[in-house]
């Protein structure tokens, strides 16, 4: 339940997207490209016409081919390996270092920091555990698939190595006019 909707700071229901973009606002970051792409996709537009009419990154292109490639065409196993591997094992730790590196007090964002904390919550307390349940019960004992769940989990972990590292280097980069 609390990946589509969720509670925002106050308590009141919100939609996990609604909760990104305020976290994203809130803290200064430029959410337009984003909601272009979601406008155009809103219109109809494919994927791809979405990524060009918003002049998407081709680093964020290439990690969302990936996960949309995974979600509706990889196998069961792959799908679940990926998502847990590559997402909810992964962010509870991501996120504890954000708020641990930049401290950043709930009084100067609460939304951003309600944001961080929620998914660190959520991924490590319940559904981190349940899909690595899930996963271990999926593979049993059998060697094959725990090697296509490694294989898996390691195409994602490296999609998103990926993703960060074009995250920095687009930090890294000195602003046109600046």
């Amino acid at each position: 339940m609390a990946k589509k909707t969720d509670i925002g700071p106050s308590g009141e229901p919100v939609s996990h997207l609604e909760l990104y973009l305020g976290a994203m606002r809130e803290v200064g970051a430029d959410t337009a490209t984003f909601e272009l792409f979601q406008r155009a996709l809103s219109n109809g537009a494919a994927v791809s016409e979405a990524f060009d009419h918003a002049a998407v990154a081709p680093f964020i292109r290439e990690f969302t081919r990936h996960t949309l490639l995974i979600a509706k065409h990889g196998q069961p196993l792959a799908v679940m390996a990926s998502f847990f591997y590559g997402r909810e094992d992964v962010i509870p730790r991501m996120f504890s270092n954000l708020l641990e590196k930049w401290q950043i007090d709930a009084d100067q964002a609460p939304m951003f920091v309600w944001y961080l904390k929620r998914h660190i919550e959520v991924d490590s307390d319940q559904h981190g555990p349940a899909a690595k349940a899930i996963l271990a019960a999926a593979t049993g004992g059998d060697r094959r698939r725990k090697s296509e769940v490694l294989s898996a989990a390691r195409r994602s972990i490296e999609a998103r190595i990926k993703l960060w590292d074009g995250v920095l280097t687009s930090l890294s980069r000195p602003k046109r006019g600046a």
